[in-house]
């Protein structure tokens, strides 16, 4: 498989560069300590194109291809990887589902306004009892006429504070896996941003729990069809764990930049860290183990293009990258020593960034139990999401 970028994806790659370099780089320590969702920066990239790349043009998007995607998540990830992962959902995996199941009515109501970065959206399935296991959520939805009323406790919600809309997956039926997807805004009566979580990294990622308390909602707020939505969820959570593999990929690729630089400039016994073989091979071994990653997280890309089966692929990119992000920064920080236990070096804040890489959008054992079932290791209904 050819994972050359084509010239319009080469282009696209160095304007952005030029871009991030104007409005990112600047900003980023004051991102960092604002705690809270980039605003500003969301805006400029909604007033040069970058959101809704994956939407087809008459929403306003850009009708890109995941590689182009992928692109645009790797380079943010380089500089700040809390903004790549605010940038990917709200303004890309998030609204996905609404472009897999919604209605043309739904389609065109909603998703001009992320292109224009006015409609901010947030998945909500996650639930405090329930982790990796989807199938016993317990927040519910009720048929009362042409509404349904909507009761639960949704956690770890990206975008929370900020978004309007929040696409919340509820079970509708008495089935374990009769679960739907609904369209929640945020006015509602009954929906409450209930606690704003303090995490060890993703500082500017805004995260939050939310609760639905009788929040009614009409019939045609149903994304998809009645106990299809949790089918629908999983179909477009591929499309987010190559972007979280590829968020992975670019820390651990700018750790390596970080790194190099910090060697060749950082002295002892009279000479250069880099000097030193001990320093070079593990600065060689990773330069290998990103070079490995990157095929893996492009090749699954390549194969969403092509409408090929990449299940096994992208859990092996999130799982494979992912890791390498840990494994990377923990590496680099014993090479800092004590100069990498401060937040002043982007080291460190990429050290606390990366253990929720290997959590979210499915834990690195269930990538595994995924890679498993396609090899033909596990029945369908058994463990694996």
């Amino acid at each position: 498989m050819d994972l050359s970028l084509t010239k319009e994806q080469k282009e696209f790659q160095e304007k952005l560069r030029d871009f991030l370099q104007k409005e990112l780089v600047p900003h980023v320590k004051e991102i960092e300590a604002a705690a809270k969702f980039p605003m500003d920066f969301y805006k400029k990239l909604a007033e040069n194109d970058y959101l809704a790349l994956n939407f087809p043009k008459k929403y306003g998007g850009k009708d890109a291809d995941v590689v182009t995607c992928a692109i645009l998540i790797e380079e943010m990830a380089k500089i700040c990887s809390g903004v790549a992962g605010t940038v990917t959902t709200a303004g890309m995996t998030a609204p996905d589902l609404l472009l897999i199941a919604g209605t043309e009515e739904q389609k065109e109501k909603y998703l001009h306004g992320v292109a224009t970065g006015e409609t901010i959206t947030a998945f909500a399935i996650t639930e405090p009892n329930c982790g990796s296991d989807v199938t016993n959520l317990s927040t519910r939805a009720v048929a009362e006429g042409d509404s349904y009323r909507i009761n639960g406790t949704k956690v770890f919600i990206t975008n929370g504070s900020v978004a309007n809309i929040f696409l919340v997956v509820a079970k509708t039926g008495h089935e374990k896996k009769q679960f739907s997807v609904f369209l929640v805004e945020r006015d509602r009566p009954g929906f409450a941003v209930s606690k704003k979580f303090q995490k060890l990294g993703w500082w500017c990622q805004d995260t939050t729990e939310i609760s639905l308390d009788d929040v009614i909602v009409p019939k045609e707020n149903m994304v998809g069809q009645e106990g299809k939505g949790l089918l629908d969820a999983m179909t477009s959570i591929s499309f987010t764990r190559v972007l979280l593999s590829v968020t992975g990929l670019g820390v651990a690729e700018a750790t390596l930049e970080h790194a190099i630089n910090y060697a060749k400039n950082t002295h002892q016994m009279g000479k250069s860290l880099i000097r030193q073989q001990g320093v070079r091979s593990v600065l060689a071994r990773m330069a290998v183990e990103i070079e490995a990653g990157r095929y893996l997280v492009y090749g699954a890309a390549s194969m969403m293009d092509m409408g090929a089966r990449h299940r096994k692929e992208a859990a092996m990119a999130k799982f494979y990258n992912t890791d390498l992000a840990k494994r990377t920064s923990r590496e680099i920080l014993r090479l800092y020593g004590v100069d990498g236990f401060s937040r002043i070096h982007q080291a460190a804040v990429f050290f606390a960034d990366t253990p929720v890489f290997t959590i979210a959008d499915g834990t690195s054992e269930i990538q595994l139990e995924n890679v498993a079932r396609e090899m033909g290791l596990l029945r369908s209904g058994e463990m694996g999401l």
